[in-house]
């Protein structure tokens, strides 16, 4: 599996680093962590080197913010970084720690450059989802959620999601929280993601299945909705896959808007639904009668309405 993270990230333009496995405490606090986090609590070297290297890693987030912070102050300023690596988590009652293998990145400066038929286009969030997203495909398939944040104190809470898988937290992706990246020195924003590889190892599937092109056209279908504001976007999708439809093949976000059509406290969504079939042709009838069924099982789920 370490393999296979390697060469994803690589593909995408990622530049593995390692950084040393000891760390200092004050890392940890400058990452603002509750008192009471297990982060907060590393494992004390009985003779360190250095005060910079006294205590066990417990996140490899540190790691990354100090290799950017050298590389921004030599001028390198478009960076993407990732380490897979060890961290040591504390465990009740037990003198040593729990090692854990983990993956880590680090995003910020163009996630484009400059060239003579396209502008420089600055990294942000949807970017380095998109990666972890990429990745989570590649590993798992399917079968992963990314819910919003829980609770971080150094990720910026509007523009951060959690992983979860089977109901249990296994990563976090977001924006620096700007007072932390204020801390640490930066001036431009910083995104990251930590994952958990115990989680994700217990759903890793190293077999791959392929199946052939279809002879036969795929059928789209557009659904506009409006629906509260709080409502997330990773609810739509489960309930779609759970009305589990086997020939309903791809869901894409086409549309977002709020506007003066819209009544307040509200969002409209567009998505299209592309349905494939390996074995005939599909008709308009079945297709519109799967559709109005799938648009009744949205509005009744989640209190929506159709966009007129």
């Amino acid at each position: 599996m370490d393999r296979l993270i390697r060469n994803c990230l690589t593909r995408q333009g990622y530049n593995e680093i390692m950084t040393y496995s000891f760390i200092a405490p004050a890392d940890l606090a400058g990452l603002n962590l509750p008192e009471d986090d297990y982060r907060r609590k590393p494992l004390a070297l009985l003779n360190p080197l250095t005060e910079e290297q006294s205590c066990m890693r417990t996140t490899l987030v540190p790691g990354l913010l100090s290799a950017a912070q050298k590389n921004i102050n030599q001028k390198n300023l478009n960076l993407k970084l990732f380490e897979v690596g060890p961290v040591f988590l504390p465990e009740k009652d037990k003198k040593l720690p729990r090692e854990e293998k983990t993956a880590a990145g680090l995003l910020t400066g163009l996630n484009e450059e400059e060239l003579w038929n396209r502008k420089p286009r600055e990294a942000d969030f949807f970017d380095i989802r998109g990666c972890v997203e990429g990745l989570l495909r590649e590993l798992l398939g399917a079968g992963f959620a990314l819910e919003p944040l829980g609770q971080s104190r150094f990720l910026h809470q509007h523009r951060a999601l959690d992983l979860v898988l089977d109901g249990e937290r296994a990563g976090s992706i977001g924006e620096l929280h700007p007072a932390i990246a204020e801390r640490f020195g930066f001036s431009q924003k910083i995104y990251l993601f930590e994952l958990s590889l115990a989680h994700l190892l217990l759903r890793f599937k190293e077999e791959r299945t392929f199946h052939s092109l279809p002879k036969y056209p795929p059928v789209n279908r557009d659904i506009a909705l409006v629906m509260d504001e709080g409502i997330p976007g990773q609810r739509i999708w489960d309930i779609i896959g759970r009305f589990k439809n086997k020939y309903i093949e791809e869901i894409r976000v086409f549309d977002y808007y709020k506007g003066s059509s819209i009544p307040p406290g509200k969002k409209s969504l567009g998505y299209r639904i592309k349905y494939q079939s390996y074995d005939h042709t599909l008709t308009d009838r079945e297709v519109n009668r799967w559709h109005e069924e799938l648009v009744q099982v949205l509005c009744r789920e989640l209190g929506a309405e159709l966009r007129k």
